[in-house]
């Protein structure tokens, strides 16, 4: 059996080494010195020998010093290599550490990429129907807070990403969410004292729906039945009587009462409805007509087809017509008032 190899860690160390070959390079040249002395010695003795001999060991010294020095630079060399190594080692080490952290970043950046997109779409449909719900009644200036309407809406959302995401007084070294906002900067900045968004909610709907049942409804009068008109006698089996032409004074009565009359069912009520897509940010504008079951229904609220019922109704047709990737722009519905007038001019 061969002897086994020294394994890595059994080596020495070149720094050990390195230093004992210094401390031997030293000893070398304090000897040089001795040796000196030694030759200066004999020769003020006037000891010829004693000179040579001092002289030929000083020589091998010196000797002795130039191979110590060329292994010693050997030694450094090595040691200079072995930290040059050891300084890549912990440099890549430090890039890879970082560089796994930012890949940790970057996965929770993706994660949060993909929380963003849900959040925003879900803000949007949120936002979409609070308008719509908002332009199919009549509520007061005082109700938007209460109800969280139009930018409110958006403050409170700014609010819940502060109670998530804000740090206490007494820290400093925290980063909030972006677009994160403190209802109380001046009295508390305690993110535990913001209210939760989703108990705003519910108590902003609470609200809205009391408003909507404690307001009065109009009381519509009945329509009064149509007179029944007395059947006509029927006419005697005859010669057909010539037709017998107008007096001079009747023939503008005559032509009001051939003219015919307006059909309110023929009237055609309709609104522009402006909506935005979620996943494209297109803007669409759909033109909602009413049926007459519509207008019939739109018109018990008291107000007819262009009243709060009215846009409630347009607005769910349009949101069918659309689609669910369409949601509702705030404020963007509009009575088609041409449309009405055209159709006044025909019936």
């Amino acid at each position: 059996m061969g002897m086994a190899k020294p394994r890595k860690s059994d080596a020495p160390d070149t720094e050990a080494v390195l230093s004992q070959a210094r401390a031997h390079v030293a000893d070398l040249k304090a000897k040089q010195v001795a040796h000196d002395l030694a030759r200066d010695a004999a020769l003020l003795a006037d000891d010829k020998a004693g000179v040579e001999r001092a002289e030929a060991n000083a020589a091998t010294t010196v000797k002795e010093i130039e191979r110590a020095e060329r292994r010693m630079a050997l030694l450094e060399e090595k040691a200079q290599a072995e930290l040059r190594q050891r300084q890549e080692r912990a440099w890549e080490e430090a890039v890879e550490h970082a560089a796994a952290l930012f890949r940790e970043r970057d996965a929770h950046g993706e994660e949060l990429a993909r929380h963003l997109a849900a959040a925003v779409l879900a803000f949007q449909k949120m936002t979409a129907a609070n308008a719509a719900a908002q332009a199919g009644w009549q509520f007061d200036f005082a109700d938007n807070g209460a109800c969280l309407f139009g930018r409110l809406m958006t403050t409170a959302v700014q609010n819940e990403m502060y109670r998530l995401s804000g740090v206490e007084v007494e820290q400093f070294d925290g980063l909030q969410f972006p677009g994160a906002q403190c209802p109380t900067p001046f009295t508390d900045k305690r993110a535990s004292s913001v209210r939760p968004l989703v108990d705003r909610l519910h108590e902003a709907t609470a609200w809205a729906v009391a408003k909507m049942r404690a307001t009065p409804m109009r009381v519509l009068p009945i329509a009064a039945p149509v007179p029944e008109q007395p059947p006509e006698p029927a006419a005697s089996v005859g010669p057909i009587a010539a037709e017998q032409p107008l007096p001079p004074s009747e023939p503008a009565a005559a032509e009001a009462e051939a003219a015919p009359k307006a059909d309110a069912r023929k009237l055609e009520f309709a609104f522009f409805v402006r909506m935005a897509n979620t996943r494209t940010a297109e803007e669409k504008t759909f033109e909602v007509l009413l049926t007459p079951e519509d207008v019939e229904e739109a018109s018990l609220d008291g107000l007819g087809p262009f009243g709060p019922r009215g846009r409630q109704i347009a607005l769910r047709r349009a949101c069918d017509i659309a689609g669910a990737d369409f949601v509702f722009r705030p404020g963007q519905i509009f009575a088609n008032l041409a449309r009405l007038d055209k159709s006044l001019n025909a019936a």
